[in-house]
């Protein structure tokens, strides 16, 4: 199964950004999930104000979220990468380029490479 945000995603947006404690978030996304794991997360970073602006290109104007501040967003992207940091067996980070295709192949490498039983980049 390959989803769009979970588990991660709950930890930076509640915890890092909002202030809730970790360990509740994560007590409550092992009773939410019955304690279902990813094998693997890839996490696409960039600075957030290159987020944000590709955000609005894309959208014409921001979500609730986007809207939220570059605070919040440099909070949630702190988290983000304090959990790969965690956890960095599981969660791949990649910085995302400018030319697409560059970030394609480098979500193309750490799929293979995890699928093929190495879990190193």
């Amino acid at each position: 199964m390959i989803c769009d945000r979970y588990i991660d995603s709950t930890i930076a947006y509640q915890g890092g950004a909002r202030g809730l404690a970790r360990t509740t978030i994560e007590q409550l996304n092992r009773i939410a999930t019955g304690g279902l794991m990813p094998d693997l997360t890839i996490l696409l970073d960039l600075p957030v104000k290159e987020g944000l602006s590709k955000a609005l290109k894309r959208s014409g104007q921001g979500d609730r979220l986007e809207n939220e501040g570059e605070g919040f967003q440099r909070r949630v992207r702190a988290e983000f990468l304090a959990a790969a940091r965690r956890d960095s067996k599981r969660i791949k980070v990649i910085r995302v380029r400018a030319a697409i295709e560059q970030t394609r192949k480098a979500i193309q490498r750490i799929v293979e490479l995890h699928l093929n039983g190495n879990h190193r980049p």
